[in-house]
């Protein structure tokens, strides 16, 4: 997955879909989605809507920073139990 990386000043929209197509089994970790001038990202929202192609569910959110935008794909967890 390649980041967009934007140099220069940007304007955002307040409110942003983002939609991330998976075309593979989807793998825990963070992935950078763009990267833009300081500030940029302040008080926006952003709207994750997740479509994987294997029909395989994945649970995904969307972390943002003053500079960047990234998607975390979750574990899928493992169960324990205490007795």
């Amino acid at each position: 997955m390649d980041a967009i990386t934007i140099d220069r000043a940007v304007t955002i929209d307040a409110t942003c879909a983002v939609k991330v197509t998976l075309k593979g089994q989807a793998k825990a970790g963070t992935y950078t989605l763009l990267t833009v001038p300081s500030g940029a990202l302040v008080g926006k929202t952003f709207a994750l809507t997740l479509v994987n192609e294997t029909g395989k569910s994945a649970s995904a959110k969307l972390v943002t920073s003053d500079t960047m935008l990234s998607l975390e794909i979750l574990s899928q967890g493992t169960v324990f139990m205490v007795r």
